[in-house]
């Protein structure tokens, strides 16, 4: 029995006043972080295993806000924050991404991702702003905000994750320009909503017929256009265009019913640059998890990173004076990837 599972049976035990009847490890995806899944007798519980204490923190705090203005997330039944571990409620197996991949053996599978994908946009307005009356931010991390050093952060894990193992050529200076160039332009954009940070279709849970939401520790401050972006944009996912554009036109309408104040136009004249932006994130993370780590779950979404990247370049070009971007996106649509058939 590892250290793990003893310190997550000890809480279990003094919470629930039984011994379980199985501990079971979760197979790891994109973190550190260690589930187990929790047996005894016919209920079931999820024990988190997380070394990071302010990360355990944010999650905690967060996702009881989230609870408390009426979204769907677990329940957090008890934390040994000393010990690094806390319980949560079970939700089931069943990812969106496993949902639409199964749904998908169906004839009617378009329209069918489309009215799920719709169930979570409908999901959007109360967790992006709603979740916000009474929202600390000073218990987010590892920022309040999704501020200018985020950003920063972002666009070096792009570069040094990416570009610099993929021998993706470009003067330094020149790079660092465009991205201070591309932050000046995104920070113009209101920042005054719950950024969930990694919104994407493994982080939804569907369980007894209802969408859950997970892995929110990384929330904070920040703009209503990356979470959409990155659940319309995410490679696991591979969404076709013409759903992504029935989906945005349904965010867009969705939002403007429930808030007067919300513009479609002014939504607009930053949403892709937010879609690029969470891109460079996710392809920097393709880089060191696949590339370094040699996952494979994230060595496949790499070439599906960069059709998707391919597309964009063409269909909806940054609208920037910018000097060396513009071909190191060209470069990467044309490399071949070491170990990897596009």
């Amino acid at each position: 029995m590892t250290e793990q599972i003893v310190l997550i049976e000890k809480l279990f035990n003094e919470w629930n006043h039984k011994k379980p009847d199985s501990i079971d490890k979760l197979p790891e995806s994109g973190s550190y972080r260690q589930y187990y899944r929790i047996t005894e007798g016919d209920r079931r519980f999820i024990g988190a295993y997380n070394t990071d204490r302010r990360e355990n923190e944010a999650f905690i705090n967060i996702g009881r806000q989230l609870l408390h203005t009426g979204n769907r997330v677990p329940l957090i039944y008890t934390a040994d924050l000393e010990n690094n571990v806390y319980l949560q409620e079970y939700l089931g197996d069943t990812t969106l991404a496993k949902y639409i991949e199964k749904a998908g053996e169906n004839s009617n599978s378009e329209a069918h991702t489309l009215s799920i994908y719709k169930k979570v946009i409908d999901a959007m307005p109360n967790l992006q702003i709603g979740s916000t009356n009474g929202m600390d931010y000073s218990n987010c991390y590892p920022r309040a905000a999704f501020d200018r050093q985020s950003m920063i952060w972002d666009l070096n894990y792009f570069k040094y994750c990416l570009l610099k193992p993929l021998r993706i050529g470009f003067y330094e200076q020149d790079l660092e320009d465009d991205f201070n160039n591309f932050i000046n332009w995104l920070l113009e954009a209101n920042h005054n909503s719950f950024l969930y940070r990694d919104f994407q279709s493994r982080n939804i849970m569907y369980f007894k017929n209802e969408l859950y939401f997970i892995d929110f520790q990384g929330g904070r401050l920040g703009p209503l256009q990356y979470d959409l972006a990155s659940l319309l944009y995410e490679s696991h996912a591979q969404l076709p265009h013409t759903i992504r554009e029935t989906l945005l036109d349904y965010y867009l309408d969705t939002f403007s019913e429930t808030y007067q104040w919300f513009s479609k136009d002014k939504f607009m004249e930053h949403y892709y640059g937010f879609v690029y932006l969470r891109h460079m994130q996710a392809m920097g993370a393709y880089g060191f998890r696949g590339l370094t780590e040699r996952k494979q779950l994230f060595l496949d979404s790499l070439p599906r990173a960069i059709e998707i990247l391919s597309a964009l370049i063409k269909k909806h070009p940054l609208p920037l004076k910018l000097i060396c971007l513009p071909q190191i996106f060209k470069d990467l649509t044309t490399i071949s990837l070491p170990g990897i058939e596009k």
